[in-house]
């Protein structure tokens, strides 16, 4: 949801949204705004935060994010200043590919907290504290999770917290009084060998689709 729009991305298409009344390619704006040789995102997953649209999973682009302006899904570019800092409002582009301990791609994305950017990849996971100031925007190099999503529709808000499936069972993220932390939901036996079973009989994407 994204000015009052309901958006829907598929990796390598163009991503389109619903103002209530009927669908639009928003890659097809009339007041779309990109770096030279770049278009419109097309990636797989994206969120809102603090008014960005961030997108992320684009073929090709496993390890980049794409954020854009501040109060736009139009304007994508990431430096509309004379000088070499951008404008706090510009968008921006973040490649995490060094930010990752082991070769990893970008899996999914959530929001903690309203100003926390989550980026999972398939092994680990990232947090980056977001700002409205583009500048501002750092990760929490003190906070590394050394656990990645399974399916990117796996990780959902609770709360205050954002939950998600690794291959070796539910975690959340959330807040403790000592900072951010990560906790690990405790299974019963029973539960826990169902859990394994299912993420073994799990078809890969290359079962799906390279076949």
């Amino acid at each position: 949801n994204f000015d009052q729009k309901q958006f829907a991305f598929m990796a390598g298409h163009d991503p389109y949204y619903y103002n209530g009344t009927a669908f639009t390619n928003a890659a097809t704006g009339a007041n779309n705004l990109y770096n030279t040789n770049l278009s419109y995102p097309q990636g797989g997953m994206a969120v809102n935060i603090l008014n960005r649209l961030v997108v992320a999973g684009i073929p090709g682009k496993e390890t980049e994010i794409h954020i854009s302006a501040q109060d736009s899904f139009e304007d994508w570019r990431t430096n509309t200043s004379s000088g070499t800092t951008p404008n706090q409002t510009d968008g921006a582009i973040i490649d995490v590919k060094n930010q990752f301990t082991s070769k990893d791609v970008i899996k999914g994305l959530a929001v903690l907290e309203g100003d926390k950017l989550v980026v999972f990849g398939q092994n680990e996971t990232l947090v980056y504290l977001a700002d409205t100031n583009i500048n501002l925007w750092e990760i929490a190099r003190d906070f590394r999770v050394p656990i990645g999503l399974f399916g990117r529709n796996t990780a959902v808000n609770v709360g205050t917290d954002v939950f998600f499936c690794s291959r070796f069972g539910i975690h959340s993220l959330k807040r403790a009084a000592s900072g951010l932390t990560l906790e690990t939901k405790t299974f019963t036996r029973e539960v826990e060998d169902l859990y394994q079973e299912m993420v073994r009989l799990t078809p890969s994407f290359t079962d799906q689709y390279m076949n």
